[in-house]
Parts: structure tokens; sequence; C-alpha cells
């Protein structure tokens, strides 16, 4: 007996349509006669036992990673010594993949060979990305003390993801140039793998560029492999490199910025949609000096109409208008404003 050929496919997807794994081998006539003596055994990895056995003349055994995954009644050939050498896998999956040996053996001697084969899960998502970020105080460029509007030293980093894949991946940063420049692929790179609960795998690769180093219109590659595969895919994407540019919104002070700005006391209003607060919603913010208090006080005027009755005037506010000058100080015309809205509510509420 002589193993003449394996036929293994080297790789196969996840759950894809049936494979066919061939042992093909031959006989002496005198091996044929007789008893039978043939076996044909097949073996995963290290198991010790057999995942798939057929003796010619019974049915054949799947056994182990394999029960109830083969078809059995698959036939290679109609010769009745080789019609049942070969497995049919019904739906490969990741856990049947590794290293197949099919060993046959007669009463004249053994012989057995190995093969892999690989079942690969693509990939669900691969992406490359390219996020600026500020260099650190280590990382900068030592330079004068900055001021305002100045350029900040930054930098670019680059990262590819790639999510769900088996076996573990091959990840490659490549950068080029421009669109016609020298593509190399990049050294350096911090590769982070996590493993799923179902075995896949999640890899990062990422990389650190300075701005300074790259040319207009770079281009970063993430290229991904499965060893022992013909499985590649990639991505691209072009990037522009540049400095951050700080932008800063001046702001115009208000009338209560200035204020504070100078320190003094003063009156803030509660208003809902009027730009102009009724006198009788006023508040103060800050406790008041006694020289003020003494300047503000409640009136509760009577006065009489023609007929001679009495009528009471609303509770107003009366402001000494040097006192008030005073007080609201840094917007003069503000002032002016505020005092005339206060004058004219005090003189509408006692008439």
């Amino acid at each position: 007996m002589t193993i003449k050929s394996m036929t293994v496919p080297s790789a196969v997807e996840n759950n894809s349509a049936a494979v066919v794994l061939d042992c093909e081998y031959s006989l002496l006539e005198s091996e044929k006669e007789g008893p039978v003596q043939l076996v044909v055994r097949w073996f995963l990895n290290d198991l010790p036992y057999p995942v798939y056995q057929w003796i010619p003349g019974h049915r054949p055994q799947d056994n182990g990673p394999l029960k109830d995954r083969l078809n059995l009644e698959y036939r290679a050939t109609e010769d009745p010594y080789h019609r049942h050498r070969a497995m049919q896998i019904l739906r490969p999956s990741t856990e049947l993949a590794g290293r197949y040996t099919c060993k046959v053996s007669t009463f004249n001697n053994e012989e057995s060979v190995t093969s892999p084969m690989v079942v690969y899960e693509p990939a669900d998502e691969l992406v490359v990305e390219a996020e600026k970020v500020e260099a650190s105080p280590e990382e900068a460029s030592p330079s004068p003390s900055p001021s305002p509007g100045d350029v900040e030293e930054s930098l670019v980093n680059v990262t590819c993801r790639v999510t769900g894949v088996y076996p573990r991946p091959h990840i490659e940063l490549i950068q080029g140039d421009g669109p016609h420049g020298q593509r190399k692929a990049v050294s350096n790179v911090s590769i982070v793998t996590m493993t799923s609960h179902d075995g896949r795998y999640d890899v990062t690769a990422s990389h650190v560029f300075n701005d300074d180093d790259l040319a207009v219109n770079t281009t970063f590659e993430c290229l991904l492999s499965l060893p022992g595969t013909e499985y590649q895919i990639s991505h691209t994407i072009t990037y522009q490199p540049g400095p951050i540019i700080p932008t800063t919104t001046p702001s115009t002070p208000s009338l209560l910025d200035a204020i504070d700005a100078n320190d003094v006391d003063y009156w803030t209003f509660s208003s809902s949609s009027t730009s102009i607060p009724s006198v009788s919603s006023l508040h103060r913010s800050r406790p008041l000096t006694d020289d003020l208090d003494d300047d503000v006080h409640d009136v509760h005027d009577d006065a009489r109409d023609a007929n001679g009755f009495t009528k009471r005037a609303h509770t107003s506010l009366v402001i000494d208008a040097n006192a008030a000058a005073n007080v609201i100080n840094p917007t003069p015309i503000a002032a002016v404003l505020l005092l005339s809205a206060l004058v004219a509510h005090a003189l509408t509420n006692f008439n």
C-alpha cells in the first residue's frame, strides 16, 4: 500500500459550502485478497483518536469535533476499496481548522500524510483613521513663551482597526507621499490584540506622526491579510498635514462685565421679554453702601384728587441722581438711560 496524494483545501471560509478532504492510495493485489485488511483513518491536530474511520464493508464513522458534521454517504469512487476514503465536511467552521492527517493501514504496512486547512472568518470591519492631537510638553519643541495666536505644534495619530476576524491577522500600515509618491511600510507600529468569546480577533494598529514630517496629500493604507489564506483587504485615506491653529472668539463685554471690572456696586434687572425692565423687578446683586441706602427709600405719598378724595401712590423708588451717577459709573450713557427709566416709572406710578 502506498499513499499517492492528499487533497485538502488550504483555506475555506467559515460556514461556506461543503468541502472534501481526500486521501488517494494504491493497494497491492495481495492486499485485496482474503480477509479485509484495509483501514482508513483521519486525525485532526493532536487528538489521540480518529475523527473519521472507514473499513471496507462497514459504514463510515465520525467522531469528536466532526461528529454529525460529515456526509457519511459521500463516495470518492465506486471502487469498494476506495469508496469512502474521503471526508465531506458539511459546514466547515473555525473550530475545524488545523492539521489533518490521513493514515492508511494494511497487514503489510502503514502510511500517513498531513496537510493543514485554515477556516477563516472575514473581517466585520476595517477602518483607518487619522486624528490630529496637540503635542505634549515633553514632545513639543522648546520655544519661548507662547503668545496669543501662536501656532501649536501638532501630531497625528493614525490608527488601523479590524474587528471580528479569524485567524489572527497580519496588519501593515503603509504610508504614501502623495498619490504618486513613494510607498513604505511604517515601522514601530503599536499593536493591540483582543480575543472575543467566540475566538475572533479584534486588532488595533497605530502610530503617531509629526505633521512637519508629512507631505501634502499623504496617504495612509491599512493592509490586512490572513496567514495561510489568499484573503486580503485594505482601506486607504488621504491626510492633509497642518498645525493646530487656536481659534478664539473675542467677546464684547456687557454693561455688567464693565461694572464688575471697576469693582463697584450695581443694579441688575429681572426681565423676560422687555428690553427695559420694570422698576418693580429691581434687585441688588451685592449689598449697597450705607450712603446709597440713605439715598434710596420707599415713599407712600398721599395725594388728593379734584373731589378731595385721597389716593395712594404705588410703592416707588426714589434715587438721588448724584448717588446713582456714582454707583453706575463705568458706562455714562447706560447710566443716563437707566436713571431716565427709573424716574419715568416713578412719576407714572405717582400720577
